[in-house]
């Protein structure tokens, strides 16, 4: 009888657990919902995106490197430069979290898109005396699909050179080195991470990474919105608070008048649906 109570006991546990499991992912999926629909929908979300890179155009043309270096723009690629939105979509549409296989999936559809103004923005480095770097912690067995999927959104000069993917390690110090020991100087820096920028606060808790962003206060500028996994933020490098404060003045979005709210649908319905991936619709 012991033996059979227990062989119960064990059985209701693992049920109980894989129901409390799926009950935490559901929860976790609710809470993208709005920040889904808000990247995905929203004029205000264009508007943070395009002004931070009209904002960089000017910051960049400021720069100046010494010895005469080329000058590298940085940027990370993953909710700085592509939007993985339908991913997340059909995250929350079938109430599950990351996992690396669906991710892996997610990679070779290619089906990934150009943040507003991000393909502009690269160009005008390119174009300009700079050249940039895409610096992401995606897999480098990934590599064929993340530069065809860059390539096919009109990213300039994706190359073994140019798109530095994991290899050993996830931290990018390394593969920043690297670009300056070839001959550039990088003078901007781009992410949605503090991890994109230096390696001091990789693997802190909040209360470091907060004191480093207050520490570090004048080297940067922040334009918030909010992504789905970590918080999305995008940052680019100023000589000082003063002519951050001169660039954020121009083109920034004035309201002329209080606008009347609207109700977001949070049940998802035919006309505010998240978009998702092409391949999984019949999921």
């Amino acid at each position: 009888m012991k033996k059979i109570i227990l062989g119960l006991f064990i059985i209701t546990s693992l049920l109980f657990g894989k129901e409390l499991k799926d009950n935490m992912n559901g929860k976790l999926t609710d809470q993208m919902v709005l920040a889904t629909l808000w990247m995905q929908k929203s004029g205000e979300y264009r508007a943070l995106v395009y002004q931070t890179f009209n904002t960089a155009k000017l910051s960049f043309d400021n720069t100046k490197t010494k010895d005469g270096k080329k000058k590298a723009v940085v940027s990370d690629l993953d909710e700085t430069l592509i939007d993985n939105g339908k991913m997340a979509g059909w995250q929350i549409e079938n109430g599950v979290t990351y996992s690396s296989d669906a991710w892996h999936k997610w990679a070779q559809a290619r089906e990934a898109e150009a943040i507003p103004g991000a393909v502009e923005f690269s160009k005008y480095v390119n174009e300009n005396g700079g050249k940039m770097f895409y610096i992401s912690n995606r897999s480098h067995k990934e590599f064929d699909a993340i530069k065809e999927n860059l390539i096919d959104l009109g990213f300039p000069e994706v190359t073994e050179e140019t798109l530095l993917l994991v290899k050993d390690t996830s931290d990018k110090a390394e593969r920043r080195d690297q670009i300056e020991k070839n001959g550039y100087e990088i003078v901007m820096l781009l992410g949605d991470n503090l991890d994109d920028f230096d390696s001091e606060v990789r693997k802190k808790g909040n209360d470091e990474r907060i004191k480093h962003v207050d520490k570090n206060k004048d080297k940067y500028v922040m334009c918030a919105g909010k992504y789905s996994k970590d918080g999305w933020t995008m940052v680019f490098k100023a000589k000082s608070i003063r002519e951050a404060e001169e660039l954020l003045s121009i083109n920034s979005a004035k309201r002329e008048s209080l606008r009347k709210q609207e109700l977001i649908n949070t049940q998802l319905m035919d006309n505010d649906r998240v978009l998702i991936p092409s391949w999984m619709n019949n999921n």
